[in-house]
């Protein structure tokens, strides 16, 4: 919007003492008006400009050694949903759509990747995770899995936190305005079943919510998976994840980071040694972006101790990561950690769970 206001520099010399005064209140309401203009654009250049460093940000910590100048990674909002907050799938490299209950126990966390997993005479679970990310960024995970009848249900709710970022106008100045931040948040229901003794079904219904200065947008996605049992040892999935639609942040939807997966979980012992082992691998895609493959391993000592390392291979590269976990009777707890090639840090998770 401009605003003309060249007729207000003239002051009639005729006008006398009324005329000055009427002009000065026209000036004061003009400074006014663009005092608001002005506030609007800064609060609207605010918003973008942040939809874009935030982006960057969790697309940054996902793949730790991606440029973050590659724009074909701009197609996938909410990026922090790529994260799953569970620390035995990211020591794992990510991998776990084949995942099943014929690997050790399920907990909420593994709904999250594949709605279908299912566990006969499943205990209920409750399990908490945080995420110590970049730049200061938190990531905080709670969830429950139940049986309901012959299904697995539960509820679970991610939430990711950056703040601290500085409000500035045009002006130049030393000290800045404020600070500001960006929060994000997914709270979901899921399900799953048999159809038959080899195949499970499920599917997750998620909340979402982002809030970037005083912006705000809320929408949902849905969740499809199943799994087939093949053997004892050898199970296929395949999941597509978040099919959804935002609310306008401002003036435009932030997209949501669509995937689809398939995925192999193989299991087996090494009973001479009490070793028992997974080995997982997914590829996949984020819809109308990039291609992926992931893997991971899995060794437990006596049900008791575990180490477990991964990769993900991605367009740029590939980044490691390690974890363990340890249970003891109804508690366990699971760390997992990235190895990026990049300097900003090294982002690691932790987890506890305690089955009811």
């Amino acid at each position: 919007m401009r605003l003309r206001c060249s007729h207000l520099d003239r002051l009639p010399a005729a006008a006398g003492r009324s005329g000055e005064i009427s002009y000065w209140k026209r000036r004061s309401s003009q400074n006014e008006i663009s005092s608001l203009v002005l506030n609007e654009r800064l609060n609207y250049e605010i918003v973008r400009s942040m939809k874009k460093i935030t982006l960057t940000l969790f697309i940054v910590l996902i793949a730790g050694n991606l440029s973050a100048q590659n724009q074909n990674y701009h197609a996938s909002g909410l990026a922090f949903l790529q994260v799953n907050p569970d620390s035995r799938l990211t020591a794992l490299g990510g991998a776990g759509v084949g995942l099943s209950a014929a690997n050790g126990h399920t907990g909420p966390g593994n709904f999250l990747i594949n709605p279908a997993v299912y566990q006969e005479s499943i205990r209920s679970t409750v399990q908490a995770g945080h995420s110590f990310w970049l730049a200061d960024a938190g990531i905080e995970f709670l969830g429950v899995v139940f049986p309901v009848g012959s299904w697995n249900t539960g509820i679970s709710m991610t939430s990711a936190n950056i703040d601290g970022f500085e409000l500035r106008d045009h002006r130049a100045t030393d000290e800045p305005l404020g600070e500001f931040g960006a929060h994000y948040l997914r709270a979901g229901l899921h399900a799953s079943t048999i159809l038959t003794p080899e195949l499970s079904v499920g599917a997750r219904m998620d909340f979402l919510y982002e809030k970037i200065y005083y912006e705000m947008a809320s929408g949902g996605s849905i969740s499809l998976g199943a799994q087939y049992r093949l053997s004892d040892d050898l199970t296929l999935g395949a999941t597509i994840n978040h099919l959804g639609v935002m609310s306008e942040l401002r003036s435009e939807s932030t997209p949501l980071p669509t995937s689809a997966r398939i995925g192999v979980g193989i299991t087996s012992e090494i009973p001479e040694v009490n070793i028992d082992y997974n080995i997982l691998v997914d590829g996949g895609t984020y819809l109308g972006d990039y291609f992926f493959v992931v893997g991971g391993y899995e060794l437990w000592y006596r049900d008791l101790l575990a180490l477990r390392g991964g990769v993900q291979f991605l367009p740029s590269g590939f980044t490691p990561s390690l974890g363990a976990g340890i249970r003891w009777g109804n508690l366990s707890f699971d760390y997992g950690i990235l190895l990026p090639e990049h300097q900003m840090g090294t982002p690691h998770q932790l987890s506890l769970h305690l089955r009811l």
